[in-house]
């Protein structure tokens, strides 16, 4: 089973707000290359940006081209970049807490073994642990 499902069939709706995304994205990316003095590829992203937004706001079904190749060619880099990121957070952050937490001796579970203790039973109080009304009022 894959996190993310590649839509072969979106709707209209699906189409138009592609068209919207693109044409914003592409005049993002249009204003950052003419900051670097690129302006001739500026150009070209704003003019693709501004087809590919036309269309899909005027004619959806002429945009499923462009949707379909933009989903099939990014589906593998974030199927990649999300097991990478799961992978750095669960050996970095979960593992590393487990590493340090056995280096300092600390045991939130209380889970060492004593086998001298003749239970591992703990007895909790509670403030108004003698009020059975408390029962009825859980929260």
């Amino acid at each position: 089973m894959a996190m993310i499902d590649i839509n072969w069939t979106p709707t209209r709706r699906d189409l138009r707000v592609f068209g919207v995304i693109m044409l914003i994205g592409c005049g993002i990316v249009g204003a950052v290359l003419r900051s670097y003095d690129l302006a001739a590829a500026g150009k070209i992203v704003w003019a693709v940006g501004a087809g590919i937004g036309v269309l899909g706001l005027a004619a959806p079904p002429l945009v499923k081209p462009v949707y379909l190749l933009l989903t099939v060619v990014s589906w593998p880099i974030g199927y990649v970049v999300s097991h990478v990121v799961l992978a750095v957070f669960y050996y970095v952050i979960i593992t590393g807490t487990g590493l340090i937490f056995r280096l300092v001796g600390r045991d939130p579970l209380q889970r060492k073994f004593e086998p001298g203790a003749p239970s591992y039973w703990q007895p909790k109080t509670l403030p108004d642990a003698g009020n059975r009304e408390r029962y009825f009022r859980q929260f």
